[in-house]
């Protein structure tokens, strides 16, 4: 099946903040000093001009930002200008559409599109609403997600009723929690979103082939190139190495044994979120819980291997003694205990996606549709 272009390029930069105060974000509300906004912006411009200089594949791109994006007037002219490469058929942002809209009348209808979050903790479901129906009088594509609280399940179904029919919105399920929802709700939220039960598996694929690094690649601000945003695996630099020989054929990722500071690989699934203030059990290591789709905590994997950042509760066992290198939140929103783990444990044993090519599951390549 033709997907519209020869090669994905998912584009993650260095900036942080977001103007939203999601609890189970790691970045709400964070701050980028305008040193950091500098160097985000001149690292984007560096990817855009790589882009229109290299016209001999069919490219499609997708933003995925730490924080919010599009509030910053740098990434709103990279998506227009990205939209009118006739060799871009398809550019992206993941965004939580709480900006004006009217500055994507400059964009290539044809290429543009927005994968939109609803946040019902930080905005309304009427101002989401409204927003929605702007992009569809401007004839920009969109699908609209939410995340799937328990707790937000009768605004889920609300929102489902109050999109067209056309609009796809789709369920990220949380796997924070072991044994989160009731076959019921299973139920409810499959009704909603087909592939939600796929997105609620923790799928055993670690070892198994994917087309990222192949088909799909990820790159950084500094145009460092990886299979993807969970497999820590250097395939180069965009702007000094030769792309072709960059690009792998499925392979299995992360299929090198644990060095002795990491915890072995395990099948499990996430622990439930422990008590505030709850003592760390002093228990024999286990091994560590592994994530498990491409979209499903996208958020938990560490940026950069050069300085902490925080990380989302999953991504580590409570228990695990590991040197202190990097920060993990382990409550809700920031008022949760800190402690602090090599990438190691966070990037050795993540799971990747069903066998063969990107499923139809996998968020991370919604963008394609």
């Amino acid at each position: 099946m033709d997907i519209g272009f020869d090669l994905a390029i998912l584009y993650r930069g260095s900036l942080e903040s977001c103007n939203y105060d999601c609890w189970y974000c790691p970045f709400a509300k964070a701050q980028d000093s305008a040193d950091s906004l500098a160097a985000d912006a001149a690292g984007l411009q560096r990817f855009v001009d790589w882009v229109a200089a290299n016209p001999t594949r069919r490219l499609g791109i997708l933003f995925t930002p730490w924080g919010e994006a599009l509030v910053r007037e740098y990434y709103r002219e990279a998506l227009v200008e990205l939209s009118h490469l006739p060799h871009v058929t398809r550019v992206v942002a993941q965004t939580n559409l709480s900006y004006p809209l009217d500055w994507l009348e400059s964009a290539d209808r044809r290429s543009a599109a927005l994968w939109c979050s609803y946040h019902p903790s930080q905005t309304s479901r009427e101002r989401f609403l409204s927003q929605t129906a702007r992009l569809r009088e401007l004839g920009i594509r969109h699908t609209v997600g939410m995340v799937g609280l328990k707790e937000d399940l009768p605004e889920i179904e609300s929102m489902r009723a109050a999109l067209p029919e056309q609009t796809t919105l789709w369920i990220n399920a949380y796997k924070r929690e072991a044994n989160y929802y009731t076959a019921d709700q299973v139920a409810r939220l499959g009704a909603i979103d087909r592939f939600f039960p796929l997105n609620n598996t923790y799928h055993p694929s670690r070892g198994k082939a994917c087309e990222a690094g192949a088909r799909t690649i990820t790159v950084d601000e500094s145009g460092e190139v990886h299979r993807c945003h969970f497999v820590n695996q250097r395939l180069g630099n965009l702007y000094t190495d030769d792309l072709a020989a960059m690009l792998k054929p499925p392979a299995p990722p992360n299929k090198n044994p644990p060095s002795p500071n990491r915890t072995p690989p395990g099948g499990g699934r996430a622990r439930p979120r422990p008590a505030r203030g709850a003592p760390t059990p002093a228990k024999e290591p286990e091994p560590r819980t592994t994530l498990g789709l491409c979209r499903a905590g996208r958020d938990e994997i560490p940026k950069s291997r050069a300085k902490p950042v925080r990380v989302a509760q999953r991504a580590l066992p409570h228990h695990c003694n590991a040197p202190r290198s990097w920060t993990l939140w382990n409550g809700p929103g920031r008022s949760g205990q800190r402690r602090r783990f090599p990438p190691s444990c966070v990037l050795s044993a993540v799971k990747e996606p069903a066998p063969g090519r990107h499923p139809t599951h996998c968020r991370a390549a919604s963008h394609q549709q």
